[in-house]
């Protein structure tokens, strides 16, 4: 079980639980890749339109051989994943009390993990994605200009009818965006990961967590 089952209430985001960058509007699909925009919303449309385009191209393949898959989430998705942050934000108090190497250590497994996950998920739900890669709408940001953390936020057209509700929580390092959070109807990907593994450290302590982590 993955630390996001409680959020899976909607078949038609489930694609969107990990990296949240999967669906994206037709408005930006003839927008040409360039360098990182300043706009954090930008990036999130840019990367979703990116890979997009490439399920598009290799659809077959990639239903052929996971590998391929892999390879799509390692050049398009991985890079703008601030995987240590989030795993601050996971392990709570037991990132403070980790040492340097179990740190090290749960970042490697928790980024295997979730890219095994989503992966997984971008396999299974290849024609789901590309069927319904128009109905995301991305509302202007609220947030100033000039800060380091904003949330960038998206509204799903389900197929069966209704909305649900995608946040992007992203951070500025090194004049970079990255994703360190996500959130479905309010449901965040990092507080549901840290209920699960404290309780999971409770129970065996953080090693046997970090060893699950990369089976």
């Amino acid at each position: 079980m993955t630390g996001l089952t409680a959020a899976i209430r909607y078949p038609g985001s489930l694609i969107l639980l990990l990296a949240g960058l999967l669906l994206c509007p037709a408005a930006i699909a003839e927008a040409p890749p360039t360098s990182q925009p300043a706009d954090p919303r930008e990036l999130v449309m840019r990367v979703s339109n990116e890979l997009v385009e490439a399920l598009r191209e290799q659809r077959e393949a990639i239903q052929q051989d996971e590998a391929i898959a892999h390879r799509l989430a390692d050049r398009i998705v991985v890079p703008y994943i601030d995987f240590e942050r989030i795993s601050r934000w996971v392990l709570g108090k037991h990132w403070r009390r980790a040492s340097e190497e179990q740190r090290a250590a749960f970042i490697e497994g928790f980024r295997q993990h979730l890219m095994r996950t989503y992966v997984s998920s971008m396999t299974a739900y290849t024609d789901e994605i590309l069927a319904h890669a128009d109905q995301v709408d991305y509302p202007p940001l609220r947030n100033p200009d000039d800060s380091d953390q904003v949330t960038v936020r998206s509204r799903i057209s389900l197929p069966k009818g209704g909305t649900a509700q995608v946040d992007y929580t992203m951070v500025r390092t090194d004049s970079e965006w990255k994703i360190a959070d996500l959130a479905i109807d309010g449901i965040s990907l990092a507080l549901t990961y840290r209920k699960e593994f404290s309780a999971q450290i409770a129970r065996g302590g953080l090693d046997a967590l970090i060893a699950r982590l990369k089976e």
